[in-house]
């Protein structure tokens, strides 16, 4: 693993059917576009449904929390099953704030035991010189060295609220990770990405098959309806297998 980054050109409307942790995610690229910029008002999310918080004078968005009594948290936990998307969603926030998007899997540290902990350090150094950046650590539950793990607590507890870094994790078994991980000041912010429901699941049918040619009796809503337990990823297969067998078949 190296402490290489990538900017990435990955926006929201590039993921389909995940609206609601999309709109959970916004505030981080709110945030990261500028730390310290001041600005009247800040759009905030909750259960999909956007809301304004208008201050008379020019607060920066640090302050906008303030005044709220509360603090944009360190860490964000992306929580789902596999293949829904969480890797895509945590790139396209760093691609819509235009940060530096470090990325790593929580594999990676355990391949040489000895220096696990020197890459964690490594790896956020490298962030805060980048800053604003985004870190993202995917499956964080892989991560099983006990030094390496306490290096990634003392990193998050190291970083000030005007640092400019997020940090984002992502698992598909929320539930295995240590309490004092997600405890406040850490990952204690959980975004839930779920399998998507039927309409989920027709938006991303209709974007897969967007330069696809299909036959004139394929019923995208159909096939949304009768995928009940796919996941984004599923979908893409099932595209490409469609597409795979309709190229043998001439």
């Amino acid at each position: 693993m190296n402490e290489q980054f990538v900017l990435p050109n990955t926006r929201f409307w590039d993921v389909k059917g995940a609206c609601h942790p999309k709109a959970k995610l916004k505030e981080i690229v709110d945030y990261l576009r500028d730390p310290e910029v001041d600005f009247p008002g800040h759009n905030r999310f909750d259960n999909g449904n956007a809301f304004v918080v208008l201050f008379d004078d020019m607060f920066s968005l640090q302050q906008c929390f303030a005044r709220l009594g509360a603090e944009l948290p360190k860490g964000y936990l992306l929580a789902g099953p596999i293949g829904t998307g969480k890797a895509m969603l945590a790139k396209a926030v760093a691609g819509e704030a235009g940060v530096p998007f470090f990325s790593c899997n929580g594999r990676e540290f355990e391949t040489h035991l000895c220096d696990g902990a020197l890459r964690m350090r490594n790896l956020f150094a490298a962030a805060k010189k980048r800053s604003p950046s985004i870190i993202f650590i995917g499956e964080i539950h892989q991560i099983h060295t006990k030094t390496t793990f306490n290096q990634l607590i003392v990193e998050l507890d190291g970083l000030k609220q005007k640092s400019g870094i997020v940090v984002i994790a992502s698992t598909h078994v929320p539930d295995s990770l240590c309490m004092s991980l997600v405890r406040h000041g850490r990952f204690d912010r959980r975004v839930n990405v779920l399998i998507p429901d039927a309409d989920a699941k027709l938006e991303i049918l209709e974007s897969l098959m967007s330069n696809v040619p299909k036959a004139y009796d394929v019923n995208l809503k159909t096939i949304a309806d009768s995928t009940y337990e796919f996941s984004g990823a599923d979908l893409v297969n099932l595209v490409n297998h469609a597409a795979l067998e309709a190229a043998r078949d001439g």
